[in-house]
C-alpha cells in the first residue's frame, strides 16, 4: 500500500496481487480516499491513480 498527502487530503493506494485481499475500507470524503484494484498493467495503474487523484482533489 502506498499513500499520498496534499494539505488536508490523504489517498491510500492498494494494488491487490495473488493471495492478497481487499481492505474494504471506505472513503471519508473529503479527507481520505481509498483506491484498490487488481489485474491491471503498469500503464493502467498509473493512468487510473492519476485520474483518481484529479477527480477527488478539492
Amino acid at each position: 500500500m502506498r499513500t499520498l498527502t496534499s494539505e488536508s487530503q490523504y489517498w491510500a493506494f492498494n494494488y491487490i496481487t495473488n493471495g492478497e485481499d481487499y481492505t474494504n475500507m471506505v472513503n471519508i470524503t473529503p479527507s481520505l480516499y481509498i483506491w484498490e484494484e487488481q489485474y491491471m498493467t503498469y500503464d493502467q495503474i498509473r493512468d487510473s491513480v492519476s485520474q483518481y487523484i484529479n477527480d477527488t482533489m478539492v
